[in-house]
């Protein structure tokens, strides 16, 4: 959003400050609609969602600070700006004003520079509002992603580890229950010879960056404790695996072991 695309909202019961106040704005390629009465501001307020108000807190339609009040309600969390643009300038009003939730105030008439570098000023408020808004939703959105990613990897690895062996007497097992897959592998399994093949690693990164190599090793970890492979085979078989799935910029740092009794 840039500021060619915000709303003015022009609240005033001469029609003569609504047109001057309205050609100000149009100049700046500002988009504006007007209300001579506070009932008027308010639909329109709601329907059209203006980004910066203008309005005169004298008014024969009712009580202009009031509307001052119902309006920063009716925003709720947005930020929208409200300009109280008035003849009635003293000390008092401009204090009530600004309590009842009024961001500038300009005595009529007013000096259409001044007006301008407090539009501007305004405006670029609500721009970056907006865009923090936004990117905040963004943030949002994927660290939402990446909590998914990390919840599927976690279940795809964990239902892979199932045939991991940790109940074996030999060897202790602690796993620290978790919700996300944080490059963290442990895997044991007896052979038929009786030998134990034991796989510790630790790879780059979390989710399912993490679970694209720790999978294929995985599997490949089962498969080679079945063949009875050697750990120079088996090391190597997994470098290449990892050469071929892995970006440059991710490993795994592990411990490949196997424990052979006396007889083997």
């Amino acid at each position: 959003m840039d500021l060619n695309s915000m709303k003015l909202l022009v609240v005033d019961s001469e029609e003569i400050y609504r047109d001057i106040i309205s050609t100000c704005a149009q100049a700046r390629d500002l988009k504006t609609k007007t209300a001579a009465s506070m009932e008027e501001a308010l639909i329109l307020f709601n329907d059209w969602q203006p980004d910066l108000v203008s309005l005169e807190v004298l008014s024969p339609s009712g009580d202009g600070i009031e509307l001052i009040k119902q309006l920063k309600e009716a925003a709720n969390d947005r930020i929208i700006p409200i300009m109280v643009i008035t003849f009635k300038s003293d000390d008092a009003t401009m204090n009530a004003c600004i309590k009842a939730g009024a961001d500038d105030f300009l005595a009529k008439p007013f000096n259409e520079i001044l007006f301008n570098t407090r539009l501007s000023t305004h405006l670029r408020n609500v721009l970056f509002s907006k865009e923090s808004f936004q990117k905040n939703r963004d943030l949002i959105y994927f660290q939402s992603m990446i909590e998914r990613e990390h919840r599927m990897a976690h279940q795809v690895l964990a239902h892979a580890m199932d045939r991991s062996e940790d109940d074996d007497v030999s060897v202790a097992v602690t796993r620290l229950a978790a919700t996300s897959f944080n490059g963290d592998i442990a895997l044991i399994k007896r052979r038929d010879d009786g030998a134990l093949l034991l796989f510790i690693g630790d790879f780059t990164g979390h989710g399912l960056p993490a679970s694209i190599g720790a999978l294929p090793l995985t599997q490949a970890f089962f498969k080679a404790a079945s063949e009875k492979s050697s750990i120079s085979e088996i090391a190597k078989h997994f470098n290449s695996i990892l050469i071929d799935i892995l970006p440059d910029y991710m490993f795994c740092a592990a411990y490949l072991l196997l424990l052979k009794p006396n007889n083997v």
